[in-house]
């Protein structure tokens, strides 16, 4: 995943394509985000002002998730040296060091670490609220544009609730998929985004159901309610290929690269305990006609349809997605 470039290394921007860079100028300093075509790319959602100041929530798995890879990734500087700039060649600018890059590989020593994605700068003084200060576990802070953020667990017994908020971000696994309901219910009143990366979790029914709802809806709208991206490893041009190979080795058979390394849900492997409706309960369908099926909940959903309680073997060709260790040309 590239990172868009600006004048200055604290400056550094994620922005999710897998080719290519763009040049950021802050629009905090009245200047827009231009893109690779030079024109400015537009704003999706509201941005946080003083007149309107919004809220937003971000979910860890436990408060140990949130202090030691939320708080990471938001404030350290390089998300703990994991990023490193460098002067471009030509421009003189401070871009992304692409340690794959022969070229970039031997000009190591002039990195540097790049600046946090929220600097101490965008950040109101003394308003940070914690959990545990040592533990980087925080509850609350807001930004100089008036945004607040809020972040939870989602262990207990209850979600949060009740209040209104403008975006929602979950980083990867959690607790209870029961609280996702009520949480998407927070973004009602202000028509709010919804954010959930994840590495694919088949005992979460929620993002079971989330995705299955992301390929219902690429079929049917062009503007579509949920949207899923798969990040595959072999494409990351910033990882070096030796890198990747030594990763895809250890991962061992083909299951496990599907889910690591290219990001597939495992719907072929259903657990024999743990009852969640979305993903075992096989519900009837119109389709009788015996085809290619995708996975293996899909051909069971068949064989019920046309069978009834009577799970006899039928014809059933699988559709499994090639598995390579090779990266993509």
């Amino acid at each position: 995943m590239p990172i868009a470039r600006s004048s200055d290394p604290g400056r550094e921007t994620k922005r999710q394509e897998h080719h290519g860079r763009c040049r950021v100028r802050q629009s905090r300093a009245g200047h827009p985000v231009i893109g690779l075509d030079g024109k400015p790319i537009p704003l999706r959602f509201p941005v946080s002002t003083s007149d309107r100041p919004l809220t937003y929530w971000i979910i860890g798995l436990n408060v140990t998730h949130i202090g030691k890879t939320i708080h990471r990734l938001l404030f350290r500087p390089g998300m703990d040296n994991s990023l490193r700039v460098i002067r471009d060649e030509i421009t003189d600018e401070w871009r992304t060091w692409n340690k794959a890059d022969t070229k970039d590989a031997a000009r190591e020593d002039e990195t540097r670490s790049a600046g946090p994605m929220i600097p101490e700068r965008l950040i109101e003084p003394d308003s940070w609220e914690w959990e545990s200060l040592g533990g980087h576990v925080f509850r609350r802070l807001r930004l100089t544009n008036g945004a607040i953020i809020y972040a939870f667990p989602s262990t207990g017994r209850d979600p949060a609730m009740g209040d209104a908020v403008d975006g929602i971000w979950i980083n990867e696994d959690i607790e209870n998929p029961n609280f996702i309901a009520e949480w998407q219910d927070r973004l009602i009143d202000r028509d709010g985004w919804f954010l959930w990366d994840a590495w694919p979790q088949t005992k979460n029914y929620a993002l079971v159901e989330m995705l299955q709802r992301a390929a219902e809806c690429a079929d049917k709208q062009l503007e579509p309610d949920v949207s899923a991206f798969q990040l595959d490893t072999r494409k990351n041009i910033y990882a070096k290929d030796e890198a990747i190979d030594r990763a895809m080795r250890r991962m061992g058979d083909d299951d496990e690269i599907a889910k690591r390394a290219l990001g597939e849900l495992l719907l072929d492997q259903l657990s024999m305990y743990d009852f969640f409706p979305n993903i075992h309960l096989i519900k009837k369908t119109d389709r009788q006609e015996a085809g290619t099926y995708r996975n293996a909940q899909e051909f069971l959903q068949w064989l019920y349809s046309r069978d009834g309680r009577s799970l006899s073997s039928g014809p059933a060709t699988f559709r499994s997605t090639p598995r390579t260790r090779e990266r993509p040309s």
